[in-house]
């Protein structure tokens, strides 16, 4: 079953306080980075300064460490500093006694790219 996710998602794993465990070959090639350069970094280096930096930034990590997901768009920094949009699904995984111990995120298709930012950015009516 996992290897079936591998070939079609790209996905990343953390500790709930942020820390890179591991991510598969989809991811980074879709960030642009090796698994030697993201390993034990937190994952606020594939986001803006001032969303890290934000109080949503520390609700979103609160709200893993709830146990609760979060799927949506959302805008990360590749190596070099590229701007890509992503489609994700971040989802706490649970121990035997139902407590949050590790995340995951799980992006749509094997590049896990959004191809167009239009949902945060486009006027009403234009393409998406």
């Amino acid at each position: 079953m996992l290897d079936a996710i591998n070939k079609v998602q790209a996905v990343i794993e953390f500790g709930l306080d942020g820390t890179i465990q591991h991510a598969n070959e989809n991811f980074l090639k879709a960030m642009g980075y090796t698994l030697d350069e993201i390993r034990g970094k937190h994952h606020s280096m594939f986001v803006d300064p001032d969303y890290r930096d934000s109080p949503g930034y520390k609700q979103f990590w609160e709200k893993l460490g709830r146990g609760e997901f979060d799927a949506g768009q959302y805008k990360r920094i590749a190596k070099g500093g590229k701007e890509v949009w992503i489609q994700a699904s971040y989802n706490p995984v649970f121990d035997g006694s139902g407590k949050p111990f590790y995340g995951g995120v799980n992006l749509a298709g094997a590049d896990g790219l959004v191809r167009s930012h239009c949902a945060k950015y486009c006027m009403p009516g234009e393409p998406r």
